[in-house]
């Protein structure tokens, strides 16, 4: 077994009628690493958990725990196993339940320590800041404390991997977050988690390494960094779609978007007219539900000019909110699954998932910001952010030079400037796509 590799699942594959068929999948997970395994409803999630789980045991094939065959002893001893239903007791206390990995005695007494139960108990939830009433039965408590608590009952029995199944069913954003803090925190202490979910944008965010399952065998291994820089290959893993053909199709449509934005810069547009067009342009290349540009006096802080494409009742982004995305100048991206999300709005953000920002910045006092809206979580490509923040400088000179220059020649020869500019931004696309 190679350095660091903790786990080996070594061509295993399972025939039977009453579960999906896996088929040679290999897998090596290293000691400290976040694993995710994710498929859709019906890949072989769950039986490749009940196979590691020692629930099913007529496999095909090897797995290996430290270069030795994985035994049952070692598997109790070393392994925890968080499954879609919970192994919580619902008639005990949540201090009885965290107590059952190994309850404390008095001194050398057969008697339990009842102080030390509740104790233990009550430390463990300070340390993630959670307000979990210890001495009330579980049954008492609503299904998403349940979880937390039945996960901090496996990180305190200190086992060398964690199996996590769907582990963000029925929680809230806030949970969720606590969630991955409570895994984070484990892995810093040197444990292993293999993350087994249908929900690959949450492999992005918590993963060191992603595996695609479907129709029983391994589609393919992803670093996190490679996925999140490509996540259209990910996603066709998680499709069984190997074909690029889309992608293709998307890299033409974006020429296509920066071919007519050249055309239609190099003509004399009004301001307004010039905002609503990349507002639709920008809005189609990136996938957005909803798209709003912004115009802003910095010095009066005030916004002096706004678009909105496919405009259906969005929150409102806070004002000091965007003149800090402007101020930074970077690429802003935020979902629902941050805890700060709620925060940058004015009001409840309720059918929004997903906001991504872009600074249009300007030489003047005047700065804009593109921000586009999501009904689901999205993630950008690299790719995509180098389309969305090449559109944005075009779009700041653009209205800087329609505000401040007027209906004049040196207008007409400012856009066409950027149409040349523009097309020499095809030319490189079209360079890289070759």
């Amino acid at each position: 077994m190679e350095k660091n590799v903790i786990l080996e699942i070594n061509s295993l594959s399972f025939y039977n009628n009453d579960w999906t068929n896996l088929e040679d999948v290999l897998l090596k997970i290293c000691k400290g690493e976040i694993f995710a395994l994710i498929g859709e409803t019906g890949s072989g999630k769950t039986t490749l958990v009940n196979i590691l789980a020692g629930i099913i045991n007529d496999y095909e094939g090897r797995l290996l725990y430290k270069d030795y065959l994985l035994v049952d002893e070692v598997r109790k001893r070393e392994f925890g196993f968080l499954f879609e239903n919970s192994s919580l007791i619902k008639e005990l206390s949540v201090a009885e339940n965290l107590a059952l990995i190994k309850y404390p005695r008095r001194g050398i007494s057969p008697l339990i320590s009842w102080k030390k139960v509740n104790k233990q108990a009550a430390k463990a939830f300070d340390k993630f800041g959670l307000e979990i009433e210890h001495h009330k039965t579980i049954g008492d408590l609503m299904p998403e404390k349940q979880k937390l608590v039945e996960i901090i009952k496996l990180v305190l029995a200190e086992p060398e991997i964690l199996v996590l199944h769907e582990p963000t069913n029925n929680l809230n954003v806030d949970t969720i977050n606590i969630l991955y803090d409570i895994i984070n925190y484990y892995t810093e202490k040197g444990g292993t988690v293999i993350y087994v979910t249908r929900q690959w944008e949450e492999a992005l965010k918590v993963a060191d390494n992603i595996a695609v399952l479907t129709k029983g065998k391994i589609a393919g291994v992803l670093n996190v960094d490679d996925a999140k820089k490509n996540p259209q290959k990910l996603i066709n893993l998680y499709l069984g779609n190997s074909s690029n053909q889309e992608a293709e199709k998307d890299d033409m449509g974006v020429i296509d978007s920066i071919f007519k934005a050249a055309e239609f810069l190099a003509s004399e547009y009004e301001l307004k007219d010039i905002l609503n067009f990349f507002a639709e342009r920008v809005s189609g290349i990136m996938g957005a539900n909803s798209c709003i540009i912004d115009l802003i006096d910095e010095k009066a802080k005030t916004v002096i000019n706004r678009v909105l494409y496919n405009h259906n009742n969005l929150p409102q982004l806070k004002l000091d909110k965007k003149i800090e995305i402007i101020k930074n100048n970077k690429l802003f991206y935020l979902t629902e699954r941050d805890k700060e999300f709620k925060s940058f709005f004015e009001d409840d953000p309720v059918e929004t998932k997903t906001l991504i920002c872009a600074p249009v910045l300007m030489r003047s006092q005047l700065a804009g910001i593109i921000e586009l809206y999501y009904e689901n979580i999205f993630v950008y490509s690299e790719k995509e952010w180098k389309y969305l923040s090449t559109l944005a400088r075009q779009a700041g000179i653009a209205v800087e030079d329609t505000r401040l220059m007027g209906r004049s020649a040196l207008l007409k020869e400012s856009h066409h400037r950027i149409k040349n500019n523009l097309q020499s931004i095809i030319s490189l696309i079209s360079i890289q796509r070759n």
